[in-house]
């Protein structure tokens, strides 16, 4: 069940949406008379914009809860953490008031901070994700286009596109079948690995990886992150005993799959703390706890 417009308060998914880093919103592009929408017809801005309002509705409730109540215990208490998410909450105030999503204000790393206990579902990064008709394929962008157009552009909402039946019909398929499937309708990537993508870049991530003898693991972490820092995506003891991070570009491994052959070609680089780490490094950390 997804959330529907209008129950907003009564949503029990607004908890789960407070929790996330992201918000990816699906949209409607396609006409199909066997398929009904609840507004009566196809319109995917309508639709972004009355979730969007939904958004914006459920934060403003729950300022307004908070809101007086904090007044009142800054003047008994005067505790400068208090005293800042009030400050906070009322530049806050009259952006919701007036219908806006909160992504669109500027606050610092340390107002964002104060306030991230209240989960504002509109200062999340939107993913907004139009689902295609199958005959509109070849002009996704022209579509992509006329629904981004009219909402308030904003580095932190992005557009991606997915058909769905296409991306159905491909997952039945082994993957010579699908690469021709794909390259009939000039598919490079699934949908789903470009919705990974886009959301990815839209939240600033990059993934380096890990291998171990029996597995290997990809982890996230923000843009420009130095090594000492995504030693502890890993576990909080190798960053706190960090020696050195053992760097391998993912291009060089694909070609030569052996740890052991890239230290003979050189291609295996000792890094301190402070190298900043890449997407697609393969990384192997020597700590000491």
């Amino acid at each position: 069940m997804g959330l529907k417009f209008g129950d907003v308060k009564e949503s029990r998914l607004l908890s789960y949406l407070r929790q996330g880093d992201l918000l990816v919103h699906v949209v409607r592009a396609f006409e199909n008379d066997a398929v009904y929408h609840s507004a009566g017809d196809v319109d995917p801005l309508r639709d972004v914009k009355q979730m969007e309002e939904e958004m914006i509705l459920a934060d403003l409730i729950v300022l307004e809860n908070r809101y007086e109540k904090l007044k009142k215990l800054v003047m008994m208490v005067k505790d400068p953490k208090d005293q800042l998410q009030l400050s906070v909450l009322e530049k806050i105030k009259p952006v919701l008031e007036d219908g806006g999503p909160l992504r669109n204000l500027n606050l610092t790393p340390e107002e964002r901070k104060s306030i991230k206990g209240f989960g504002f579902v509109s200062m999340k990064p939107l993913q907004v994700v139009i689902n295609i008709d199958e005959s509109d394929i070849a002009d996704c962008e022209k579509v992509k286009e006329k629904v981004s157009k009219g909402i308030e552009q904003n580095a932190d909402v992005g557009f991606s596109h997915i058909c769905a039946p296409v991306e159905e019909e491909i997952g039945k398929m082994n993957a010579d079948d699908a690469k021709e499937f794909m390259d009939e309708y000039g598919l490079t990537r699934l949908g789903s690995w470009r919705l990974i993508q886009d959301s990815y870049e839209l939240l600033g991530l990059i993934s380096f990886l890990t291998i171990g003898d029996d597995e290997c693991r990809s982890w996230a972490i923000r843009k420009g992150t130095k090594a000492v820092r995504a030693a502890g995506a890993v576990h909080t003891d190798i960053e706190r005993g960090f020696i050195a991070a053992e760097v391998v570009k993912f291009h060089n491994f694909r070609e030569t799959p052996s740890i052991q052959k890239l230290k003979q070609k050189g291609l295996v680089k000792i890094e301190g703390k402070e190298y900043r780490v890449e997407d697609g490094d393969l990384i192997d950390f020597r700590f000491n706890v």
